[in-house]
């Protein structure tokens, strides 16, 4: 018979002593397997304050690479930063260059997380079991913003210094995957622009929000699809994408003009300091003009200097406005 005794195996036949049986595993070393994986993209990218990391998302995983890259091999390799099985996607970053933003289902709900750069340690900032879309830092740097989808949703806000998470107003959404409603917040932040669902899937318009009455209006009024909205720096022209007619990028005058679209030359002068946004609401729809002819784009941006980027994959800019990056 066979039997164990305090972990040691003994072997013992009728009429004799037990004897320890010695047991033998033939096994492989112990060695590390490296799989390599071609990554043909990578989108929704973000840079840090300073313009120096550069966080962009490749296979639903969060990356990282240094903009200013030294002579060595290795200054010039991406930086894996989650390996979760799910979605981890929508970098951004608020003041601080060692923290970045962005969503991930690790947990249910597609929800709000924060990381540290130096000790990769994850947070989980919005705590609701609803799911998390749109992030953008705020004109004036102190907060983020995104929408929160449910019966209960809207917009809410992530105070940067506080870490305080409130709702801007109410925005009930039924599931994750309806047209996702793109934003732009004005250079004062007193008008709130985007794009709302009239007819279910079919078609888009875009709405400006009075962020002190709350009051809201359909400024562009035409069964058509219209996305990403986007204030020039001045506050004087809200540009969006559409197909009204044919597809475009589309400008609209926030305040009648003097003259004649085609009487004049639209001229830019970056603004000194933060402008006061005014905004004339009569027949605030006919004054919509086609630009130049644009295909479809997700996200928009507009530099202090007068410069207007759009990409289909995203884009994102350093707040000093000294660097751009484009992903896709």
């Amino acid at each position: 018979m066979a039997f164990e005794r305090d972990g040691v195996v003994y072997r013992m036949r009728a009429g004799e002593e037990p004897q320890t049986l010695n047991i033998v595993a033939v096994v492989d070393d112990k060695t590390t397997r490296y799989q390599r994986q071609a990554v043909t993209a990578a989108n929704q990218g973000a840079l840090s304050p300073d313009g120096e990391t550069y966080v962009f998302v490749a296979n639903n995983e969060l990356w990282m690479v240094k903009t200013k890259q030294g002579s060595r091999p290795n200054d010039r390799v991406a930086v894996q930063l989650t390996d979760w099985p799910g979605l981890d996607r929508e970098p951004i970053f608020g003041t601080d260059n060692k923290v970045v933003y962005f969503t991930s289902d690790r947990d249910d709900s597609e929800a709000l997380y924060e990381m540290n750069l130096d000790t990769k340690e994850v947070r989980r900032v919005s705590q609701a079991q609803r799911d998390v879309l749109e992030l953008h830092t705020t004109p004036d740097g102190k907060a983020i913003t995104y929408w929160q989808t449910g019966k209960d949703g809207g917009l809410f806000r992530l105070d940067l210094a506080t870490k305080a998470v409130t709702k801007v107003f109410d925005f009930p959404r039924q599931h994750r995957f309806e047209t996702d409603p793109a934003y732009a917040w004005s250079p004062d932040m007193k008008w709130f622009a985007y794009s709302k669902g009239t007819q279910g899937f079919a078609n888009t318009n875009v709405y400006l929000r009075n962020m002190t009455t709350g009051e809201e209006t359909n400024v562009t009024r035409l069964a058509s699809n219209h996305d990403a909205p986007v204030f020039s720096s001045d506050g004087k022209y809200l540009l969006f994408n559409a197909d009204r007619g044919q597809p475009g990028l589309y400008i609209l005058p926030l305040v009648p003009p003097e003259n004649r679209p085609e009487d004049y030359d639209r001229e830019y002068k970056a603004p000194e300091g933060v402008p006061n946004v005014d905004v004339d609401l009569v027949n605030i729809h006919r004054r919509v003009e086609r630009l130049r002819a644009e295909g479809a784009a997700t996200s928009a941006s507009i530099r202090r200097t007068g410069s207007y980027f759009t990409s289909m994959a995203g884009i994102s800019f350093a707040p000093t406005s000294k660097a751009t990056a484009l992903s896709g």
